[in-house]
């Protein structure tokens, strides 16, 4: 799907289910990607991402490869009207969600994941013209947050006394 050197994007399919859940049951996603005490099975796994794989839901699942080992996830997805109304952003803008995991803890904190962050936001803006990328961040991990503070997102507001709203906007 999309690629530079060292990262490449690709459409997850059924063959990760596996890696997702290994992923699902490290200690740091728990605690900052989901609610720690929502233990994952592989029933659960195919359960959230089988319409996702088969594009019966809105959101759009891709494994990031390191070297071409899978290592982490990407999703995107359009925000529709209420999500928007729900973050106070501007209306008539194309705006997109997008969530982000380096599952292999081997590979984080080594800028994985802001290639893949950057290559994402490059075919984003040149294939499907969008405008604004928000994303929901736990306020406690701070690793994540210079991540995304490197590809240019800003806080925009706190969502409740956990999470925020980051924000990159494209230039114009």
């Amino acid at each position: 799907m999309i690629h530079n050197l060292e990262v490449r994007l690709r459409r997850m399919e059924e063959i990760d289910y596996e890696n997702m859940l290994e992923w699902r049951h490290d200690e740091e996603v728990m605690n900052f990607y989901s609610n720690p005490h929502d233990i994952y099975t592989i029933e659960k796994v195919v359960n959230k991402y089988k319409s996702r794989i088969d594009g019966k839901d809105k959101k759009i699942p891709c494994i990031i490869e390191y070297c071409g080992n899978p290592v982490g996830y990407i999703q995107f997805y359009e925000l529709e009207l209420a999500e928007k109304q729900q973050y106070e952003l501007v209306l008539d803008t194309i705006t997109y969600g997008m969530d982000v995991l380096i599952g292999d803890s081997r590979y984080r904190n080594k800028g994985i994941a802001t290639q893949a962050i950057q290559l994402l936001q490059k075919y984003l803006f040149d294939n499907l013209k969008v405008q604004k990328i928000v994303l929901k961040l736990a306020k406690e991990n701070l690793s994540a947050n210079r991540c995304y503070e490197k590809c240019g997102f800003s806080k925009s507001r706190d969502i409740n006394e956990k999470l925020i709203l980051m924000e990159y906007s494209y230039p114009i």
